[in-house]
């Protein structure tokens, strides 16, 4: 009920990096959780005092050396014989790796929907992009009744320019 903690185990011990004489005992917001960690384990706790189950909330710990792990909390009431709330169960699973990997999973995704729309010479929007984007003009134009203008540029005699110059040269025009 004081916030205290009365178990430590093993896994907690390695996910956190302090014995269990370090933090038996003792205020969870003296040495394990601090800062917004503390914080939202003591909003978390005090709806499980209470008496209600909370499951499944993430969350970001530091261990004992300042690493950040990604965590999922539950915590459970315990309950004496009278069914009144005298303390509380709290487990913790280390996701960090999951998180991490969803992490360089997402910037992966975004480099590839980069890829598929800009042109590896010039860095600009490729032709699938134009489409995309002519298509979502057209249909503002529609929508709010509008005209709508498009212009098309060629570069004359340019595969003459490229046959003659050699493709090198070509890109460079591009460019």
């Amino acid at each position: 009920m004081e916030g205290m903690i009365h178990e430590w185990n093993l896994v907690a011990q390695q996910l956190y990096g302090y014995e269990k004489q370090e933090v038996l005992f003792r205020p969870f917001c003296e040495r394990v959780f601090r800062g917004a960690s503390a914080s939202k384990l003591h909003e978390l706790l005090q709806h499980v005092m209470q008496g209600s189950a909370i499951t499944g909330v993430e969350s970001e710990d530091y261990d004992s050396e300042g690493n950040l792990h990604y965590v999922i909390r539950s915590a459970f009431p315990i309950r004496n014989l009278q069914r009144e709330v005298v303390g509380a169960i709290v487990s913790v699973v280390d996701v960090t790796y999951r998180v991490e990997y969803e992490n360089q999973l997402k910037q992966l995704n975004q480099k590839l929907k980069s890829l598929a729309v800009t042109d590896g010479l010039t860095g600009l929007h490729n032709h699938r992009a134009f489409q995309d984007y002519l298509e979502e003009q057209f249909q503002v134009a529609m929508r709010n009744k509008q005209p709508m203008s498009l212009i098309l540029m060629d570069v004359d005699h340019f595969k003459q320019y490229n046959d003659t110059y050699g493709h090198q040269a070509g890109d460079e025009v591009l460019r």
